[in-house]
């Protein structure tokens, strides 16, 4: 193996001797390689580590160009290095470097060159260099481990964000960063809520993110609104959680929300159909009564119906359709239950009903089933047609006296063609 001293100026000092043997026994023992090269790039020392960590022999690399061992993807830069270091005595160049093994692998290593000033027509410059293969391995593992969770953060729904301690933006997802009136997430680092697109709402935000910051503790589903880019205003729902450092103190915080303006909108539509509904089911002059479909308890009773029994909406309530006063009398009312449940639909044209003050009464009774989100209901219109009946009754009794009567009856329409005679008048007139 070629050495320092087969290279370097003679000594006849034995102190120079010692300190030179000394400086070589360091350099063949420690893990860097070290390269002497000369202005053309051929090899001429080579520690010992560079066997260790290439596999090739002193015999196979020196007086050869060190650009034959490297990799053609890095060739470019590393003849670009050496030429500055040539051209610049006395600076010192870096560069990365793969050199191929004798295996046929590559190793990754970092070189740090510069010329010898002592002696210029024996060697253009000296390498030391080191492996970081584990290094770069480790380096392109968190960048996929990056790159894996930027997917993430930008694939899902929520947006996130993430701040330090004063407040400052230090990352987010990139759906956050067009919410802020941003283009990419590498825009919104360094700003503060008073730079984004909400300005107006800034005040707002941050008084909650002091409060994650001073208590250490979670703040979950607030609601809140936000002015967008285009001016319009958003419904979130935002959750910020602190974030601690390998001390354990607070370092700044994570936050996510979820635009939940069109969920906003369809909750309100809703509210106001229910609202429209429950004011038609109390305001119509038919009794109407809401049942369990699984177990006949009666989960809502509109007031003309209490008004119409003479109960209470408490003492309708919870209790099963026969265990109501004017129910509990209807013959079969548990089997016409289990009829109206495999059928989902009964009707009773004419059902007698008493009231809690004793006064009877004729109702129609109509029954369905349906289903409201994922249980079924029975929904029962109670109509009370007492005066109707009373009206037909009245009707026949007048009709039969006419019928009777021993005086001739004819009844004509207004052009005088007649439509009605009665018994006695074909017996008068033949």
């Amino acid at each position: 193996m070629s050495t320092l001293a087969d290279h370097g100026p003679g000594r006849s000092e034995d102190s120079s001797v010692r300190s030179a043997s000394f400086y070589q026994r360091l350099i063949e023992g420690g893990s860097d390689v070290f390269l002497v090269l000369d202005r053309a790039g051929r090899v001429l020392f080579r520690s010992a580590s560079g066997k260790r960590l290439t596999g090739w022999d002193d015999e196979e690399v020196l007086t050869r160009p060190l650009a034959s061992f490297l990799d053609a993807g890095c060739l470019a830069a590393a003849l670009e290095a050496l030429a500055q270091m040539i051209a610049h005595p006395g600076q010192t160049v870096s560069v990365e470097l793969q050199v191929k093994h004798q295996d046929g692998s590559l190793v990754e290593m970092e070189a740090m060159g510069r010329s010898l000033l002592d002696d210029p027509e024996v060697a253009g410059v000296v390498i030391a260099a080191h492996d970081i293969t584990y290094r770069k391995q480790s380096e392109e593992s968190l960048r996929k481990s990056r790159q894996v969770l930027e997917t993430i953060l930008n694939a899902i729904p929520a947006r996130v964000f993430w701040k330090d301690a004063s407040l400052f933006f230090l990352g987010c997802s990139e759906a956050f960063a067009r919410d802020a009136g941003f283009t990419r997430a590498e825009e919104v680092i360094g700003k503060d809520d008073y730079q984004m697109g909400w300005r107006d709402q800034a005040g707002k935000y941050r008084g909650d993110d002091w409060e994650v910051l001073e208590s250490g503790r979670a703040k979950s589903l607030i609601e809140e609104t936000q002015t967008t880019p285009a001016g319009e205003t958003i419904t979130l729902l935002t959750s910020k959680v602190p974030l601690f450092d390998s001390d354990g103190k607070v370092s700044g915080l994570l936050g996510t929300y979820l635009d939940i303006t069109d969920r906003k909108r369809a909750e309100t539509a809703l509210e106001a159909s229910e609202l429209r509904y429950r004011r038609l089911f109390e305001a119509t002059k038919d009794g109407i009564l809401i049942l369990d479909a699984s177990t006949a308890e009666i989960v809502d009773v509109n007031p003309f119906l209490c008004e119409l029994l003479g109960f209470s909406r408490a003492e309708i309530l919870g209790r099963k359709i026969w265990e109501i006063g004017p129910f509990s009398d209807v013959p079969d009312s548990r089997i016409n239950f289990r009829e109206l449940q495999e059928a989902g639909y009964i009707r009773y044209d004419d059902l007698p009903l008493e009231t809690v003050d004793g006064r009877e009464i004729a109702v129609e009774f109509v029954s369905n089933v349906y289903r409201v989100l994922d249980s079924e209901v029975i929904q029962c219109n109670i109509r009370d047609i007492t005066l109707r009946k009373q009206t037909f009754a009245e009707n026949a009794r007048l009709i039969r006296a006419v019928e009777q009567a021993a005086e001739s009856i004819l009844m004509t329409d207004p052009q005088g063609a007649i439509v009605y005679v009665n018994p006695a008048f074909e017996r008068i007139s033949g």
